[in-house]
């Protein structure tokens, strides 16, 4: 495979925590890493995406730190396509990974400056696992209690969210794919715990009408293609209930902040215009190098652009505010 490039979305999120523990997100990963020296130090398994750890690290930055996190499923064998096949099918032969290691399927790079961070990700890793597996890093460095609570919070474009408080919010529309959407245990945002939990359940109804095991395998291979969407409004728009109407604003400023990834939100305000949440939130789609003959983004290009958007961020004074 030649060398190639892909447009990935760098999300700007935050750390908020309940109480603060008086040291930044940043200093406590540091302090981490000291005592996880290597490696294997930093597996932490994760029961849907296998194993994560931190690949590379980047600490000799004094102003931010700089991870590339990857995720890999060990034990599974990958099925292989055939090359110069004479016959009229192909058969799937697995192949096992090399011994000690593992099949890696998603990356995760991240800039951390304080408690604001720059994250990219490839494949099928999301936010809510880089916090988790962030907080679990900490814990196996015996970080406190108070530093391993946090929660990473999309960083809003404030032009945008100032269009939807004047204008309002008419309807609010959801959608994902039945494949691209998970629901996480002791999620206590609606849209995490009800909304995916929701498209996870329809998914076992569909399962459930499979008939046999390969109806089942041809179900899972075709998630991506079945597509959930749902429409929240209030009957009479503006001139409806009162309480429903700020009600509808209220769970709409929630989804804006805490949309999980694989899940498209867009806002409707009452004036007609359309806007999505990546619009509403800060970011910034980039081009980024894979490695030669690799289907895996360059670290090095991918925490590069990170830098660049940073500064970027900087320039136009919405670095930490």
């Amino acid at each position: 495979m030649s060398r190639s490039a892909a447009q990935k979305r760098i999300h700007y999120v935050r750390a908020v925590y309940a109480n603060h523990p008086g040291i930044s997100l940043e200093k406590s990963v540091r302090k981490a890493l000291n005592k996880l020296s290597k490696v294997v130090d930093t597996e932490v398994p994760h029961p849907q995406l296998g194993v994560i750890e931190i690949r590379h690290r980047d600490v000799t930055q004094r102003d931010f730190l700089r991870l590339a996190i990857g995720v890999g499923v060990p034990n599974e064998s990958m099925s292989t396509l055939g090359i110069g096949v004479a016959a009229t099918a192909d058969s799937d032969h697995p192949t096992s990974p090399p011994n000690r290691r593992a099949f890696k399927l998603s990356d995760a790079f991240c800039l951390i400056d304080d408690d604001d961070l720059l994250v990219c990700a490839d494949g099928g890793i999301r936010l809510s696992a880089v916090n988790m597996y962030l907080s679990q890093v900490l814990g196996k460095a015996n970080a406190s209690p108070a530093a391993q609570a946090f929660e990473l919070r999309a960083r809003l474009n404030t032009d945008r969210t100032k269009t939807v408080e004047a204008e309002g919010v008419k309807e609010l529309k959801i959608s994902a794919t039945a494949y691209s959407a998970h629901a996480e245990d002791g999620a206590s945002n609606w849209l995490h715990a009800g909304w995916l939990r929701m498209i996870e359940q329809l998914r076992e109804a569909f399962e459930k009408e499979a008939k046999n095991d390969a109806e089942r395998d041809a179900l899972a291979q075709h998630w991506g293609e079945l597509n959930i969407s749902a429409t929240i409004k209030v009957k009479g728009g503006s001139h409806g209930e009162p309480v429903v109407v700020k009600s509808l604003e209220d769970v709409a400023k929630d989804a804006i902040e805490e949309a999980p990834d694989g899940t498209d939100v867009v806002l409707v305000t009452r004036r007609g215009n359309h806007v999505g949440t990546n619009e509403l939130t800060l970011g910034r789609t980039v081009s980024m190098k894979r490695l030669n003959k690799q289907n895996d983004l360059d670290y090095t290009d991918a925490w590069d652009k990170l830098a660049a958007y940073r500064e970027e961020l900087k320039a136009s004074g919405r670095w930490k505010k």
